[in-house]
């Protein structure tokens, strides 16, 4: 029996292993046939394939249980992974033998800001297509324990205004996150400085929505100057950004009551730790009712 007082930790970071029958349910009749699919090859490696755009690994970091000699190497099948990787009562039984009360639960082969879903031939299809991993995030791996994971979604990144306009029918279906590139500019997108992803940080605003950026969703590191937010974390200190607007400094006006909103800007560090010090926090966890 799981005691409610038990369950301390929010975790920020998680991932999903998404399940091979996920679109199943979520994708219209008419694009069944277009939906990503599992794909088992002579070697029996499982991978996740959107047309002929390749999906990341499929057991992409997923090492739960395992013994950390072996981290250094990806499941190549569902079965050689923690069942709790890809199945929600699975999970949510881990949840609670570790103690932890909620989590953010960031896609996998997708990519973590969704890169895969948006590199398909046809604009149409790839929002179909992420429109039925939203709901199929929200409904079934969400849904089936609410008040147990922090909904995330993935937006269609390759048109502003159909990003911006997710995010309004996300937040309708109770999402406040997310899921942007650190460094857009490094998977072809404008820069998040060139005022370009204004329209989606304004829905932002207007919805209350943050923008989760996982490091490393553009695969490699910014040429120059970082175009990711001035305050990410680092093995010192961590930060957030007010409106998830991860750095972007100009204003916007309310739409919902007309009054110019304030500028978005750094919060102040929640924790700050040194390596000599006793305890230091992990990446993944925080306190519930913290900072």
């Amino acid at each position: 029996m799981v005691h409610p007082d038990d369950l301390i930790l929010i975790s920020v970071d998680d991932h999903v292993a998404e399940p091979a029958d996920m679109f199943d349910a979520h994708v219209p009749g008419r694009w069944k046939h277009l939906a990503p699919r599992v794909v088992t090859d002579d070697n029996g490696v499982q991978q996740w394939w959107y047309g002929d755009v390749k999906g990341r690994n499929l057991g992409l970091d997923a090492v739960a249980g395992k013994p950390p000699e072996t981290f250094i190497v990806d499941a190549s099948r569902y079965d050689e992974m923690r069942p709790g990787c890809d199945d929600v009562h699975e999970r949510v039984r881990d949840m609670n033998a570790g103690g932890q009360l909620a989590g953010l639960n960031f896609p996998n082969f997708t990519g973590f800001s969704g890169r895969v879903l948006n590199q398909g031939p046809d604009p149409d299809v790839n929002e179909v297509m992420i429109k039925a991993y939203n709901d199929w995030h929200v409904d079934e791996w969400c849904g089936a324990y609410p008040g147990r994971f922090i909904q995330c979604g993935i937006l269609p990144l390759f048109d502003v205004e159909r990003a911006a306009a997710e995010v309004r029918r996300l937040a309708a279906r109770g999402f406040h996150a997310a899921t942007f590139s650190e460094n857009p500019e490094a998977l072809r997108m404008p820069s998040i400085h060139s005022g370009y992803w204004d329209p989606l940080f304004a829905a932002c605003c207007d919805t209350g929505t943050v923008l989760c950026c996982h490091l490393g969703s553009s695969s490699r590191s910014s040429p120059g100057r970082s175009t990711a937010c001035p305050t990410t974390s680092s093995p010192r200190s961590r930060t957030r950004t007010r409106c998830g607007t991860t750095g972007s400094t100009r204003s916007h006006t309310d739409r919902r009551t007309g009054a110019p909103r304030p500028r978005c800007a750094p919060i102040r560090p929640t924790s700050t730790w040194s390596r000599g010090s006793a305890a230091a926090p992990t990446n993944a966890t925080s306190r519930r009712g913290a900072g």
